[in-house]
C-alpha cells in the first residue's frame, strides 16, 4: 500500500520549516463562501485559536475522513483512507480493494483508533468495492474505485460528505492537504490519531521523469502530484483524500485520492488520482445517488 503521511519527528513536529505559511485559521471549512453547493459537504470542525505548522488534526475536523479496515475480534485494522461522497457511497483507490480476499469494514466518524473518548466511530460492514474497469496494478493507472456501504451513512456535525470538483485540479503549485492514519516516516509506525500535512502541487512533466515504467500521461492526464520538502503522505495513506480548499465556498474539495510513490517524504513527488478526470465515470456508477458540488 501506498503511503502517506506527515514525516513526524518525535510523531508530533515536522521534519523541517514549512515553504510558505502554514497557519490553519478557524475559518477554513467553517463559513460559507460567495458560492453555494447544491448540498452540504466538505466542512469543517474547528475550535478557536490558531495552528501554526503542522500538527494532529482536531477531533472530527474533517468529517468526510474514513478509513477502510479489517476487524479481529473487535479489534480495528485500518490499512486505507477514503471519502464520503454520498449516504452509501465512499472514494478510495483501486490498490486499495484490487484483489481482496477478505470482507472491509468502513469506519467514519473516528479520530483516535486508541481512545473512544474523543469520538466515536460508526462501522459499516461489509462495504462493496467497484474498481475501476481500466485499473492496472503494474502501472498503478485508473487508480480509484467506488465503495457501497451496506446501510446509508448517517451524517451530522461530525460525519458528512466531501465536495467533488466542478473543475480541474487546481494549478501548479496550489496548497493542498492530504489527511490519514498512514506511517508517520518511511518503515515507520503507523498514527493511531489522524494526522494531516500540507503540500503542494508539483510540474506533471518533471513528476512523469522521477517515474517512467508508471507511464504518467502529461497531455491527458488523470494523475497529479504533490511534494513538499520532507513530508508526504506514506503506507496507510492509501486512497485517502487529497483535499483543496475553494475559495469561492471556503469547503473542500477532493481534488484527488493518495495513489502511489517512493519513500516516503523522499526527493520524489507523490503521485494521486485526479478526481476530476474521473468524474464522468464517477457519475455513471453513482446513477441515482446525490452528489454534492459547487453551484
Amino acid at each position: 500500500m501506498r503511503p502517506t503521511l506527515l514525516c513526524l519527528i518525535a510523531g508530533l513536529a515536522f521534519c523541517s520549516a514549512l515553504p510558505w505559511d502554514d497557519s490553519n485559521t478557524d475559518e477554513e471549512g467553517t463559513y460559507m463562501g460567495s458560492r453555494a453547493t447544491n448540498c452540504k459537504c466538505g466542512w469543517a470542525n474547528k475550535e478557536s485559536g490558531r495552528i501554526v505548522g503542522g500538527k494532529l488534526a482536531r477531533a472530527n475536523e474533517y468529517p468526510h475522513m474514513a478509513a477502510l479496515a479489517k476487524v479481529y475480534n473487535r479489534t480495528v485494522f485500518p490499512f486505507c483512507g477514503a471519502s464520503i461522497i454520498a449516504a452509501r457511497y465512499l472514494i478510495t483507490a483501486a490498490h486499495c480493494t484490487y484483489g481482496q480476499t477478505f470482507k472491509m469494514t468502513a469506519i467514519v466518524g473516528e479520530h483516535d483508533f486508541a481512545d473512544d473518548r474523543e469520538s466515536k466511530y460508526t462501522a459499516y460492514y461489509p462495504v462493496t468495492a467497484i474498481n475501476h474497469e481500466l485499473y492496472d496494478p503494474k502501472k498503478i493507472i485508473n487508480d480509484i474505485a467506488l465503495l457501497i456501504t451496506d446501510r446509508p451513512i448517517t451524517f451530522s456535525q461530525y460525519v458528512g460528505p466531501i465536495c467533488l470538483p466542478v473543475g480541474p485540479s487546481p494549478p501548479e503549485g496550489s496548497r493542498i492537504k492530504v489527511t490519514g492514519w498512514g506511517l508517520t516516516a518511511h518503515k515507520g509506525s503507523p498514527s493511531n490519531i489522524l494526522l494531516k500535512v500540507p503540500l503542494q502541487i508539483a510540474n506533471l512533466a518533471k513528476c512523469s521523469i522521477a517515474y517512467p515504467y508508471n507511464f504518467i500521461n502529461v497531455y491527458r492526464p488523470t494523475q497529479f502530484c504533490s511534494y513538499a520538502y520532507r513530508r508526504d503522505s506514506c503506507q496507510g495513506d492509501s486512497g485517502g483524500p487529497v483535499t483543496w480548499l475553494d475559495p469561492e465556498t471556503n469547503r473542500y474539495t477532493l481534488s484527488g485520492l493518495v495513489s502511489f510513490g517512493r519513500d516516503c517524504a523522499g526527493n520524489d513527488p507523490g503521485v494521486n488520482t485526479d478526481v476530476y478526470a474521473f468524474m464522468p465515470w464517477i457519475m455513471n456508477k453513482m446513477r441515482g445517488s446525490n452528489i454534492c458540488q459547487k453551484v
